[in-house]
């Protein structure tokens, strides 16, 4: 199913990138992903927010967009803490994350208005795991790092605009993101992480 989407997304790009201009400009990209692992270790795990930061090529006029960027996907779980009388004491939070480059190649599907130039994107993605981290396990399952799979391909799609301001190019975006693989196996758990990202890019 994933190959195939990838597949397809490929497909329109070349489509889309025809007769375009090659090269369109280069910059940054900073953002934020509310992501989760979906794992079904509990009930209670709640998505967690996670920076990205990278750089960014736009390409055939801006149709086509490549990024290189670091990334979190995490989420955490709260639990309440009892004492011997069933007493509440408290909640305790713990978190679990894991550090991923990723690299997206994303297609524009642009509209040309007069402020602004809005467009819907989507195209394919590979993570390659740089780490995973937990704050500390003490009333969650403790993961292993080496049921991570090293490299997972996913796509991403969503909506954004292009706004030329004096010499730079702003360009916000609201993305959905989804990995097609499981990003960690083992036995008992299968992982696989999605987001909703929020990302500037400024073109120099």
């Amino acid at each position: 199913m994933g190959r195939n989407v990838v597949a397809v997304m490929l497909m329109l790009a070349a489509v889309s990138t025809t007769r375009a201009k090659l090269y369109e400009g280069a910059g940054i990209v900073v953002g934020a992903g509310l992501s989760s692992l979906n794992t079904p270790l509990a009930d209670d795990y709640h998505r967690r927010l996670g920076p990205q930061a990278g750089v960014m090529v736009d390409l055939a006029s801006s149709y086509l967009r490549v990024e290189l960027h670091y990334l979190q996907r995490g989420q955490y779980v709260e639990t309440d803490v009892v004492n011997e009388n069933g007493d509440f004491l408290g909640r305790y939070r713990d978190d679990m994350w894991a550090d991923y480059l990723t690299v997206p190649v994303m297609v524009r599907f642009i509209a040309n208005l007069k402020l602004a130039n809005l467009f819907i994107t989507a195209g394919p993605r590979m993570d390659i795991l740089l780490g995973y981290a937990q704050s500390s396990g003490v009333y969650t399952v403790l993961l292993d790092e080496s049921h991570f799979q090293p490299v997972n391909v996913g796509g991403n799609w969503g909506i954004g605009a292009i706004v030329h301001l004096h010499d730079v190019t702003v360009v916000p975006e609201v993305r959905m993101s989804y990995t097609f693989n499981d990003a960690y196996r083992s036995q008992a758990v299968s992982l696989y992480p999605s987001a909703i990202e929020a990302v500037l890019g400024i073109r120099f």
